[in-house]
């Protein structure tokens, strides 16, 4: 980890990163609520600088097939968090 990094931000790259591999895409509120699920199952660690931060793939994996599948009303709840 770097100075200012935060979970939230390794795991917005750990999906990209997953979601560049398996070809799939999610919409903006799912990929706010895919990272909000990864950080909420690591317990929203707080990072150290120099920290290494893992992030299984089955955790990604697990998070990104919740998202997919919110309804359209749940995607217009996640929609204030997905533009930050």
């Amino acid at each position: 980890a770097n100075p200012g990094d935060s979970y939230t931000l390794h795991a917005r790259a750990a999906i990209a990163k997953y979601l560049q591999a398996n070809k799939q895409a999610l919409s903006p509120e799912q990929r706010a609520a895919a990272e909000s699920y990864i950080v909420s199952a690591a317990g929203a660690p707080a990072l150290e600088v120099g920290q290494t931060v893992v992030i299984n793939s089955k955790t990604i994996a697990d998070a990104v097939a919740r998202a997919s599948s919110l309804s359209a009303s749940e995607q217009a709840a996640w929609s204030q968090w997905a533009a930050l």
